[in-house]
């Protein structure tokens, strides 16, 4: 955008060293220096195309942040949609608390303990030190494995958390690929990301949206209902037997 190419070969450089070296200091310098002109342009850019308003649509949106609940994090790991009660109580306590410690550390999740090593852990009767040995690295058994039996403890007999989401059924696959597809085309004409229109998380959600609701996801209103709401609307309410998919047969 501003014809400049920025050097990178400093972005796995060790940046706890200290004093920086002049190669990391420039480095960090470009990282900031031409933002400024790169809002100016991209502004400028808005106005010219009139989607401003779009664009602040968009960021009072997003400015509005939820903490994530790490208490719903299992409901993002697929495989606890064939779970039993039981095993995905463990799995919520376990993945709640590394999404503390994680916190905590400040390192990804996935750096303490990888999703489908907690699901391991959740599907065992009991946790104890020979299963955590086979289970993870000895540090990880050091450092971690009091707090991860006590967090598989913790699950109640009688918890039986709900399931996640499952896949979309063949009808609802079949409106939410012709959404997508509607999505796309407008994207294209409209010169946009088919993402900001077409994201498949989104249209899946709209799907679910209209099958319960009969409206349009919240996602899929102001300047996105705009664009694609009217035929969102017609092809989700021209599809036969969606609410069927739903309720009665494989969701």
């Amino acid at each position: 955008l501003l014809g400049v190419t920025l050097a990178q070969s400093e972005t796995r450089s060790d940046w706890r060293a200290r004093p920086l070296s002049p190669a990391q200091e420039r480095y960090a310098w470009e990282d900031v220096h031409y933002l400024l002109p790169l809002h100016e342009l991209l502004a400028e850019r808005l106005e010219r195309s009139g989607r401003r308003a779009w664009f602040e649509e968009e960021m009072a949106q997003r400015g509005r942040f939820v903490p994530a609940d790490p208490d719903r994090y299992y409901l993002s790991i697929r495989r606890a949609a064939r779970m039993d009660g039981l095993s995905r109580a463990r799995l919520r306590a376990l993945c709640a608390w590394r999404e503390r410690a994680a916190m905590a550390l400040d390192r990804p999740r996935n750096r303490v303990l990888r999703d489908d090593v907690l699901v391991e852990l959740a599907q065992a009767s009991t946790l104890d030190g020979a299963l955590l040995a086979r289970t993870l690295p000895p540090g990880a058994v050091r450092r971690f494995g009091d707090e991860l039996v006590r967090a598989h403890r913790s699950a109640a007999d009688d918890e039986h958390p709900p399931a996640p989401e499952r896949p979309l059924g063949s009808i609802a696959q079949g409106a939410a690929n012709a959404l997508r597809e509607v999505a796309l085309q407008r994207s294209e004409s409209l010169g946009m990301a088919p993402e900001l229109l077409g994201r498949r998380r989104d249209i899946e959600a709209c799907v679910r949206h209209f099958a319960a609701h009969g409206e349009l996801a919240p996602i899929y209103r102001g300047w996105r209902e705009a664009l694609v709401g009217d035929e969102f609307r017609s092809r989700l309410s021209r599809t036969t037997g969606l609410a069927r998919d739903f309720d009665g047969g494989r969701l």
